[in-house]
């Protein structure tokens, strides 16, 4: 009888020691909300910051670009890598979007084509092909943005052993004049990994309202 009292007595104990930690939980949210608060809205603050344009881009159809690169070297890419959506990169991270053009048609016209071999940035050779090209939009802002915003030279990446970035990097000086223009459409990649071809797109993902 004893023993089984003592027994009482423990839980009894722990369960009082559980009951008197919740209240003091309780209380001290009671006394200090804002800190709750604050936390809540660095959560909210860090979910934010994750809305932006990863870059700005003319699309094409991935088709005709292919039959761009097929007419040129074949079926078969000198290098293993392909660009899932092909396109040209106007500005990547982007300060300040220009989602006003989203949607907007672009003409664009190739002249030089390269494969070759260059080096990567610790010095180790990688190889690239891509079309060197000029953009085209009868949209008077945003051939201007084209012509004066963006100190680039455009180029659409066709494959590559490392990483599409070098594509610029080839020398194009003895590359194959090409001549060929076909239409594209002005838009953004965002930081969810979809594409946006219109403002509301935009707005709606980047103000938080989608």
């Amino acid at each position: 009888m004893k023993k089984e009292n003592s027994t009482v007595t423990i839980i009894l104990s722990i369960l009082i020691a559980v009951l008197t930690f919740f209240l003091f939980l309780k209380g001290y949210e009671a006394i200090f909300p804002y800190e709750k608060k604050a936390d809540e809205s660095a959560a909210s603050a860090e979910t934010e910051e994750q809305r932006y344009v990863v870059y700005e881009a003319v699309f094409m159809k991935n088709e005709e670009v292919l039959e761009v690169f097929r007419t040129l070297r074949g079926e078969t890419p000198p290098y293993e890598h392909i660009p899932k959506k092909y396109h040209v990169t106007t500005i990547f991270m982007p300060e300040r979007d220009h989602r006003q053009f989203y949607g907007s048609d672009v003409a664009v016209h190739g002249y030089c084509y390269k494969a070759g071999e260059v080096m990567d940035t610790d010095g180790n050779p990688t190889g690239n092909e891509g079309i060197l090209i000029y953009m085209y939009s009868s949209n008077p802002g945003l051939q201007d943005y084209f012509e004066n915003d963006v100190e680039h030279i455009y180029h659409i990446t066709g494959s590559f052993a490392k990483e599409a970035k070098y594509t610029l990097d080839l020398d194009y000086s003895d590359g194959t004049p090409v001549n060929f223009t076909i239409t594209g459409k002005f838009g953004a990649m965002l930081s969810n990994g979809t594409y946006v071809f219109s403002p509301e797109e935009a707005d709606a993902f980047l103000n938080g309202t989608d």
